[in-house]
């Protein structure tokens, strides 16, 4: 038995509610994680050129589970067909 496809529509919702989530989640907390890491960096005599690498880099990988969080939550609550009503006591 093959599934039906998805209605257009709710791939759009959960494209947006994804790339909303993914953009808006990542850059808070790549930029708190960033400046952080920038302070501390600062702080220790770090070149600055250096300390623009490491919080890109570590704004990145910080950004990723926040992304892929994001798209399981958009899938799972868009794309995923209704689950059945819960059998009834009696109901056979």
């Amino acid at each position: 038995m093959n599934p039906s496809p998805l209605a257009e529509g709710r791939l759009l919702k959960a494209w947006i509610a994804f790339f909303l989530l993914a953009t808006v989640g990542g850059a808070v907390a790549g930029a708190i994680a960033g400046g952080a890491l920038g302070f501390i960096l600062g702080a220790l005599g770090v070149e600055t050129d250096t300390i623009v690498w490491a919080s890109k880099v570590l704004g990145y990988v910080i950004a990723l589970p926040i992304s892929y969080g994001a798209f399981r939550w958009a899938v799972l609550q868009f794309c995923r067909p209704p689950a059945p009503p819960p059998a009834l006591p009696g109901d056979a």
